[in-house]
């Protein structure tokens, strides 16, 4: 069954496991469900995946979204997926009576809101950290993605001050990122030093206005080589200078210093009305932003061995509901064994396609489920994996033999019974034993209880003890080998005797 619904771009697959030529009774059917309300609790291994609230508001597998991870050059890592928020640096601690959390974000879980009327957010820097008093900067990159709600003037997403000492007083300084014409302006006011310790002030502002309520990611970064401060709006350059003697790439450039008086706070969102997310401060020049939603590497999700509960399970459907939006792709693989492979990842699968029925006839014991998710081309959609059931046919072991007779002999006893008529059926065990119920009897010529006797409906079990009672049931077993106590025979008994002539 294979059901595609267009307009909403949700596709209910149902794999079809065509393994039997005729279908088993509906009460003889049994699932095993993943996703919904457990959580995918049964997956052991999952790689670039994330679980997020989809359909109907559950947990639905989604495709991890690329955020930035911290690193020696990282000075500030704010991704501000669950609150309280804080530096994944370890250089700030974060400060503000409310944190506020938006989800998702633009990536990850969460992005941090502001209403504009709330106070902000407040960074308190270590002496590490490059927000400072006294620190010196060489390259560095501020970068974050914006989702502004309305694009007042001055809405504030950056801000800190600070002053410098000069000969004759005191120079103030100012890193300030604001909306302006709905636009944002960057202002270094006296941040960067220059030989005589003149006033010097650095203004970059894009060329195009911003859109209320889309995601932008904003971006301004310095090479301390050559000068060069650049400003990028969703990785486009809009603005450069360089901050040099000439203005141009030659010439001595002028590196950012922070005054030893200066305060040891950056303040967030003053009076901003939208989201913030994955703000980044870095020593370093970075040449290529982290712009994709998604790596383009598929991401995989494996489940443990799934126990069917018999080597002759017989798989007969697996049905799951996905979501593939744009191009974006989810392959569904499986295998059935009879033994774990919990460790071997890569080996024994077999894809389903949609509507397909498979050429294989299987059964198994174990079952194992394989999810790779794709994302569309220009990395930015995901798509979602929902639930996914698996529908098998427990085996049933054979039917306990019938009419089991037991006829003494000099030292030995003859079985016999009906056949039990079941083409799964491969042989017959004989227990034994001296007491009713317990067939833990020794010394027959075929050996121990139980006695594996093949595929007959008689046999005699000599070398026995003449005038003992002995005690007889008889299982069927199947290719598995498995035969419950529960399924033995009525038990018979007889007392082999000494025969004179």
């Amino acid at each position: 069954m294979y059901i595609r619904m267009t307009a909403k771009r949700i596709e209910l697959l149902t794999v079809i496991l065509l393994l039997v030529g005729t279908a088993a009774a509906p009460a003889l059917e049994r699932a095993i469900q993943l996703g919904r309300g457990d959580e995918w609790a049964d997956l052991q291994y999952r790689l670039g995946l994330r679980l997020q609230k989809g359909y109907r508001g559950e947990l639905d597998l989604f495709l991890e979204d690329g955020q930035y991870q911290p690193d020696p050059d990282t000075d500030l890592l704010l991704q501000f997926n669950r609150t309280p928020f804080h530096d994944a640096a370890g250089l700030y601690r974060v400060l503000g009576d409310e944190h506020r959390l938006s989800s998702p974000g633009r990536l990850g879980e969460g992005a941090a809101r502001f209403d504009g009327a709330m106070q902000g957010l407040v960074l308190e820097a270590t002496p590490e950290a490059m927000f400072a008093p006294g620190q010196s900067w060489d390259n560095f990159s501020i970068e974050f993605w914006l989702y502004p709600a309305v694009l007042d003037d001055g809405e504030s997403i950056i801000r800190w001050t600070g002053s410098r000492r000069i000969e004759d007083g005191r120079l103030d300084q100012r890193v300030q990122v604001e909306v302006e014409r709905r636009r944002l302006r960057w202002e270094f006011d006296n941040v960067f030093l220059t030989p005589a310790n003149e006033p010097h002030q650095v203004v970059l502002e894009g060329d195009r206005s911003l859109i209320p309520r889309r995601w932008s990611h904003h971006l301004v970064r310095f090479r301390a080589d050559t000068g060069l401060i650049e400003y990028l709006v969703d990785g486009v350059a809009r603005e450069m200078t360089h901050v040099t003697h000439s203005g141009r790439e030659s010439g001595d450039v002028y590196l950012p210093y922070l005054g030893r008086a200066s305060d040891a706070r950056v303040a967030l969102g003053e009076g901003l009305s939208g989201l913030l997310d994955q703000l980044r401060f870095t020593r370093r020049y970075v040449s290529q932003p982290m712009l994709d939603r998604t790596s383009d590497a598929p991401a995989v999700a494996v489940t443990r061995p799934l126990d069917l509960g018999h080597p002759l399970a017989q798989l007969s459907a697996i049905e799951a509901r996905y979501q593939t939006p744009a191009q974006t792709d989810v392959f569904f693989y499986y295998r059935l064994s009879d033994h774990i492979h919990a460790d071997d990842l890569h080996t024994g699968w077999r894809q389903f396609e949609p509507g397909e029925e498979p050429a294989y006839a299987e059964r198994g014991r174990y079952l194992q489920l394989r999810i790779e998710l794709y994302p569309d081309g220009s990395r930015r959609e995901s798509p979602s994996v929902s639930w996914i059931t698996a529908r098998y046919e427990p085996a049933s072991p054979p039917v306990a033999p019938v009419r089991v007779r037991a006829e003494a002999g000099d030292g030995s006893v003859q079985l016999y019974w009906e056949e039990v008529v079941d083409p799964n059926v491969e042989g017959y065990y004989v227990y034994y034993g001296t007491r009713p119920g317990q067939y833990f009897g020794a010394g027959a010529d075929l050996g121990r209880s139980p006695v594996d006797v093949g595929d007959t409906t008689e046999v005699e079990l000599a070398g026995l003890q003449n005038g003992t009672v002995y005690y007889f049931a008889v299982a069927a077993y199947d290719a598995a080998g498995i035969t419950p106590e529960t399924q033995f025979s009525q038990e018979a008994h007889a007392r082999p005797s000494r025969r004179y002539e």
